[in-house]
């Protein structure tokens, strides 16, 4: 029974985590000000293609954090969706323990009383062999004072399960907390990357205006 409690600790231990957080976001989109690149490369269209293929260079960059974002974004929603396989799996495990004990306690309390009762019955007997009695009176106490023992490990181990369960119903909650936390990075992820596609098109069409300026000058 020790055995079976020593398991069932380390296993909760196991799946326990004191914190569950996500990653936040800390990228920054590229930024520019098309209006005052304009002002300041009015006379100077190749200036201005130049500054416009670096912001390009950047958001390519851009690019590769949005990838990073994702698949970061995938792995917390597997590791999400792992955890509470297990925790389920646990709790599944941990009522049938405690369920176990719950049977054990019962079938050992009652043998208990019953031994109570054949003690006083036995000893109500006068007319018994003096010695069939001693004998027989020693050896139902005897085997009462183990199934006490055996009682409070029973009782012990109610105690542990139901603890446990709540160990468990607790990293439940906190992964409920984890699975919204994660929804919301998802919502600002794909603002992010609306974001993105809106600003490469948009210095796509830039560039492609300021090659043909820059073609216009040199005529």
């Amino acid at each position: 029974m020790k055995k079976v409690m020593l398991f069932a600790a380390a296993m909760v231990a196991a799946i326990s985590l004191s914190a569950q957080s996500v990653t936040p976001i800390s990228m920054k989109l590229t930024e520019y000000k098309l209006d005052s690149l304009r002002v300041e490369h009015a006379n100077h269209p190749d200036a201005l293609l130049a500054a416009l293929l670096q912001i390009e260079v950047a958001q390519k960059q851009d690019a590769d954090e949005l990838k990073n974002l994702q698949k970061q974004l995938k792995d917390e929603k597997a590791f999400s969706k792992e955890r509470a396989s297990l925790l389920k799996e646990s709790d599944k495990a941990m009522k049938s323990l405690q369920k176990n004990a719950q049977n054990s306690h019962k079938t050992l309390t009652s043998l208990r009383n019953r031994m109570e009762k054949s003690y006083r019955t036995i000893q109500k007997q006068s007319m018994l062999d003096a010695e069939l009695k001693e004998t027989t009176i020693n050896s139902i106490m005897d085997h009462k004072d183990l199934i006490e023992k055996d009682i409070d490990v029973a009782s012990s181990q109610i105690n542990g399960f139901s603890k446990q369960e709540s160990t468990i119903a607790n990293n439940l909650a906190n992964l409920t907390n984890f699975d919204a936390a994660v929804a919301s990075k998802e919502v600002e992820y794909k603002n992010l990357e609306a974001k993105h596609k809106a600003n490469v098109a948009e210095i796509k069409a830039q560039i492609k205006a300021a090659k043909e300026a820059v073609k216009a000058a040199k005529k």
